[in-house]
């Protein structure tokens, strides 16, 4: 395999199984895998942020209150939106990542949004929610690469700012 094949079939794996039998069976191994994971992922998640702020945001006392609620229950609502979603039939259409796509940005844009909040959050959390999306959505290398370019860049405002 010449070099540039190589580097073709990294970036969109799925060229290997062009015209083989098993490609189909492959996608809805891949789509049922992504499914179990989102509906775990974002019912936990979800739990969490509803948690944090009962045992973290009113224990620490930030200020002001209602504006942390807002926060917890935003992303709690998007994390509780895709879970639904994913326990639905339409989890089984062509864009079934979307809806965790969009969930995961909004994780990823008020991490970033509340670093100028409260001093006390480190940058380095706003990273780590980008590369925790990425593994979640289980893109192709390029696609990765786009996702976490628009996080990030939209993330990039708020960190300037703090």
């Amino acid at each position: 395999m010449k070099w540039i094949e190589a580097v073709i079939t990294y970036l969109f794996p799925s060229v290997l199984l062009e015209g083989k039998p098993w490609r189909h069976m492959g996608e809805e191994k891949e789509r049922e895998l992504f499914t179990i994971i989102c509906r775990y992922f974002f019912f936990f998640a979800g739990i969490v942020y509803l948690g944090h702020y009962f045992f973290y945001d009113k224990v620490m006392g930030l200020e002001p209150l209602e504006r942390w609620f807002a926060f917890r229950m935003v992303v709690t609502g998007a994390a509780f939106a895709a879970f639904l979603f994913y326990l639905t039939p339409l989890s089984e259409a062509r864009l079934h990542k979307l809806p965790a796509i969009l969930a995961l940005w909004i994780f990823c844009y008020t991490q970033a949004m509340i670093v100028t909040w409260w001093d006390g959050t480190p940058w380095l959390y706003s990273f780590v929610f980008v590369v925790a999306s990425i593994i979640i959505i289980r893109a192709t290398p390029i696609l990765s690469v786009v996702i976490a370019t628009l996080f990030m860049t939209t993330q990039a405002p708020f960190l300037l700012e703090a």
